[in-house]
C-alpha cells in the first residue's frame, strides 16, 4: 500500500508547491525588503555575539505573509487529501505526536507548511525546479513516516578548553564531548548558560565546548486531550542528565581546574516537533545538583591538551568501572561537588565526606566502628605517603581536616593552628588546595586498585601492619 500511495503524495505535494510558488513569485519581488524580523544572536567579528533584530529571508518572509492565500489553492485541498490517504501520515493527523518530553498537534495545515519551507529552505528562491523540489518532498515525507525521534540533551561547560583541531572526543560513556556550534551557542545564550559580558547586548565567546548526548524516542500519537506517555523519554532524560554528570565528575577528579556546567538544553528532531523545547527551567535544563540556577559567568581555566585526549578518554571508562563499588562512587561524587561550591567552608565539608567514604567505607560494620577519626588519618597517612616521616605529617595533616570539617559542622569555627601543616602557616583557601589535591591523588589510586566487592577500598589492616607500600 506505501508503494502505490507514495507517488501520489509525491506528485500532489509537488503540484502545490509549484501552485504556490507561482502565486508567491507575484506576490513577492525577489529582492523587496523583509518585513518581519526576530530578536537573535549575531556572530561578529572578534569572538563577539551581538544580541540584534534580524530580518527573516526574503522568501521566508512572503511565505508567512501569504501562507494562508496558499492554503486555500485548489492544489491545496488535493495535497491535504494525499497526505490524510499516507497510511502512515493520515494516523497522524489532528493527532498529539511527540514523545514524553515535547509533542505538538499534527494537522494538515502544518504538513503542507512544513513542506513549503523545506522547498524554499533548498532552493533559496520560488523558482520551481522539480529535481531539487522533489528531494526536498522525498526528505519530508520520510521524516513524517519515522517511528521514532531524535533528541540531544546538549549541556554548555564553562571553562573547557580543547584543542579544535582534534575535534570531538567520543566514547565517553556515551557522550561526545566538543567545540560548539554557533546554533548551540545562540540557544545557551538566549537562555543564560553562557555569559561573557561585554554588555546587555554583546557577548564574548571566545570558546565554548559542549557535553552532548544523543538518543531516539519512539514516536506517540496521542489524544489532544490527554497528552502522551512520560515513561521512557522521562528514563532516557534522567539517564542522559546523570551521564553528563558523571562526566563532569571525571573532569574534576582527571586533573586540577574549574569547569561546570550551568544546566542542559533538550532538542528534539523529528515532525511536528524539531528544535529546542519549551523553557528548560522546568525540565529541559537542570542545573548542577538540582539547582536551576544558571550561573552567570565561570573563569575559564579547565584546559585539555592535545596529549591528555587519549588518556581522559581511558580514564573515564576506569572511572565509571570504579564507580559501581558505592564507597568509589560517593566519593567522587562529593569530591565534584565540593569543586563546585562557592563557600570554602562548604568546599572543605565535601571534601572531607569524600575522604571519609575512601578511607572509613567499612565504618558501618559495628566491629569497624572504633575511633573514627583516628582510624580517618591512619588510614589516609598509610595509602597516600610512602615513608615514615611524610606519613607522619599526612596524619596531622587528615586529622586536621577532620577537626576543621567537624568545627564547621557544628556551628563553629576552625582553630587557625589546624591549618599549620606540612612546616607551613596555610590559609582556609591554600588548605583546602592541597587537601583537594591529596584526595584527588587517592582517587587515582582507588580507581588502579578499586573492585566491585562491597565494604572498604582495601584490607586496612594488612596496608598498616606491613607498613604501607604502594
Amino acid at each position: 500500500m506505501n508503494e502505490a500511495m507514495a507517488p501520489e503524495v509525491d506528485d500532489r505535494l509537488a503540484a502545490f508547491v509549484e501552485a504556490s510558488f507561482r502565486l508567491l513569485r507575484e506576490r513577492c519581488p525577489e529582492h523587496e525588503a523583509p518585513k518581519l524580523r526576530h530578536e537573535t544572536w549575531v556572530r561578529r567579528p572578534g569572538d563577539r555575539f551581538v544580541r540584534s533584530s534580524e530580518p527573516l529571508p526574503w522568501w521566508r518572509d512572503c511565505l508567512f505573509m501569504h501562507i494562508d492565500a496558499l492554503q486555500r489553492l485548489p492544489e491545496a485541498d488535493s495535497a491535504r487529501a494525499a497526505v490524510r490517504a499516507d497510511p502512515a501520515i493520515g494516523p497522524q493527523l489532528d493527532k498529539l505526536v511527540g514523545t514524553g518530553l515535547g509533542a505538538h498537534l499534527a494537522t494538515p495545515y502544518e504538513a503542507l507548511l512544513k513542506v513549503l519551507l523545506s522547498v524554499a529552505a533548498e532552493q533559496g528562491s520560488f523558482v520551481f525546479e522539480p529535481t531539487a523540489a522533489n528531494a526536498a518532498i522525498q526528505k519530508v515525507l520520510a521524516e513524517m513516516r519515522r517511528p521514532d525521534f531524535d533528541v540531544l540533551l546538549l549541556a554548555p561547560l564553562l571553562g573547557l578548553r580543547t584543542p579544535s583541531e582534534k575535534g570531538s572526543i567520543r566514547g565517553v560513556m556515551e557522550t561526545e564531548i566538543g567545540r560548539m556550534t554557533d546554533g548551540e551557542i545562540i540557544s545557551s545564550l538566549h537562555w543564560g548558560m553562557l555569559s561573557y559580558p561585554m554588555s546587555d547586548v554583546v557577548m564574548h565567546v571566545p570558546y565554548a565546548s559542549a557535553i552532548r548526548v544523543r538518543g531516539k524516542l519512539k514516536r506517540l500519537i496521542g489524544d489532544p486531550t490527554r497528552g502522551l506517555a512520560w515513561g521512557e523519554a522521562t528514563e532516557w532524560e534522567e539517564a542522559a542528565h546523570a551521564r553528563i554528570d558523571e562526566v563532569l565528575d571525571s573532569f574534576r577528579v582527571f586533573k586540577p581546574g574549574r569547569i561546570r556546567h550551568a544546566g542542559a538544553m533538550l532538542f528534539m528532531s523529528g515532525w511536528p516537533v524539531s528544535g529546542a523545547l519549551d523553557w528548560p527551567g522546568f525540565s529541559a535544563v537542570r542545573g548542577i545538583s538540582g539547582s536551576t540556577r544558571p550561573f552567570m559567568h565561570w573563569p575559564a581555566d579547565y584546559e585539555l591538551a592535545s596529549d591528555e585526549m587519549g588518556r581522559f578518554v581511558s580514564f573515564c571508562a576506569a572511572l565509571d568501572k570504579a564507580r559501581r563499588k558505592r564507597l568509589i562512587d560517593v566519593a567522587v561524587r562529593r569530591f565534584s561537588y565540593a569543586l563546585e561550591r562557592d563557600r570554602p567552608d562548604d568546599t572543605l565539608i565535601d571534601l572531607v565526606i569524600a575522604a571519609e567514604s575512601l578511607f572509613l567505607g567499612d565504618a558501618g560494620d559495628p566491629q569497624e566502628r572504633g575511633e573514627l577519626r583516628f582510624r580517618f588519618s591512619l588510614r589516609a597517612a598509610f595509602f597516600l605517603a610512602p615513608d615514615i616521616e611524610t606519613r607522619k605529617r599526612f596524619f596531622q595533616f587528615m586529622r586536621n581536616a577532620y577537626d576543621a570539617r567537624s568545627a564547621l559542622v557544628h556551628g563553629g569555627e576552625p582553630d587557625p593552628r589546624l591549618f599549620r601543616v606540612f612546616g607551613q602557616d596555610l590559609t582556609l583557601e591554600q588548605f583546602i588546595e592541597r587537601l583537594a589535591s591529596e584526595l584527588r591523588k587517592a582517587l587515582h589510586r582507588a580507581v588502579e586498585i578499586r573492585d566491585a566487592g562491597s565494604g572498604g577500598l582495601l584490607n586496612w589492616d594488612e596496608l598498616v601492619l606491613r607498613g604501607g607500600g604502594q
